[in-house]
Order: C-alpha cells, then structure tokens, then sequence
C-alpha cells in the first residue's frame, strides 16, 4: 500500500537508543510526507528490556519479543 517505516538496530550499550531514535527522527524528517506519506513506525530494537513507546514517538522493542 505504499506506506513505510524504519527500523534502527542498536544491541550494544543501552545508552545507544538515544542515537538510534535521533537517526530515525532524522530519516523521518528527510522524507518527503506528500511523496512518501508519515511513517508507520519508526523502532528502535534493542537486546533487553520492555519494549515502550517514547515520547518523541520511536519504538524501543527487545529483539527477544520479535517472533520467529
């Protein structure tokens, strides 16, 4: 259906999901909405932890809660 997303994989040090979301609010910003239209999501996976919604929008998903 034409829509999007991205997705930004940071399994080192936890302190990289800044980093990680920033980049992907980057991409987001770069990106053309008439064209492309918003994003669907925009995630940042990570090693551990819960996965949560942040408040600028990125995802913080643990890759262990990504399926098969």
């Amino acid at each position: 259906d034409g829509s999007w997303a991205a997705f930004e994989v940071k399994l080192g040090a936890p302190d990289s999901v800044d980093a990680g979301a920033r980049a992907l609010l980057a991409l987001r910003d770069r990106v053309d909405p008439a064209a492309a239209g918003p994003p669907r999501a925009l995630v940042v996976v990570v090693s551990t932890g819960q996965p949560h919604l942040r408040a600028d929008g990125v995802g913080v998903v643990p890759v262990t809660v990504i399926g098969p």
